[in-house]
């Protein structure tokens, strides 16, 4: 049977990820949420240190180059995926290039087999993550298929896992973490999801912080 710690923090990774997939369907609010499942792991990981399930790098932002056309092409038939095609290749004359993209700090949580693997803008994390110890990575270490840092819901997943039971799910990890969910988040989530908001109070040990 798994440490208490442990088997918490890996269910609230299975649920992150699903969450990850609603909000790139859409559902952007969902963004807040994840932020605030991935600040609280970054403050709280000594809970797993000893099991050393948590490790934090940075993805350095480079030059965006978008291709073209032909570029995209090329790619496919060298069997490499865009990303992957910009960095090996770089693209040629004919793709536009920008300084916007943006670097990235990677949460990467595993346990025996099992392995997830988080993204969250350095923008939004830099005051709470810290980078001074921290690993650089120039490829993310996981991928789903074509898609670097995730995908959107698949229908069949949103049947098997529905959005109400995602945020359920990674709200009783917070509170076992006693981390309270801004209030402005909370009332987003109660309007977005359009459905019975999910009372705090229903979890367990979460009643003295209502």
């Amino acid at each position: 049977m798994l440490p208490e710690p442990v088997g918490r923090l890996l269910r609230a990774s299975f649920f992150l990820f699903h969450l990850n997939h609603y909000a790139k369907s859409g559902e952007r609010y969902l963004y807040d949420l994840k932020e605030v499942v991935l600040r609280s792991l970054a403050e709280q990981a000594g809970r797993w240190q000893e099991e050393n399930m948590i490790r934090i790098f940075i993805l350095p932002g480079s030059e965006r180059v978008k291709l073209c056309s032909r570029c995209r092409e090329k790619a496919r038939k060298m069997g490499l995926n865009y990303s992957e095609f910009v960095r090996l290749i770089g693209g040629c004359r004919q793709c536009p290039r920008s300084a916007e993209y943006y670097s990235l700090y990677e949460f990467l949580i595993e346990y025996d087999s099992y392995r997830f693997c988080f993204h969250i803008p350095a923008e939004l994390a830099h005051n709470w993550a810290g980078n001074s110890s921290l690993t650089m990575r120039e490829t993310p270490a996981e991928r789903e298929g074509f898609m670097l840092f995730g995908r959107p819901a698949f229908q069949a997943e949103t049947r098997a896992v529905e959005l109400t039971e995602v945020i359920a799910e990674l709200r009783s990890f917070l509170c076992w973490l006693n981390v309270l969910l801004p209030r402005e988040l909370e009332s987003l989530s109660a309007v977005q999801m359009d459905t019975v908001f999910i009372d705090l109070s229903t979890f367990p040990n979460c009643q003295s912080r209502i």
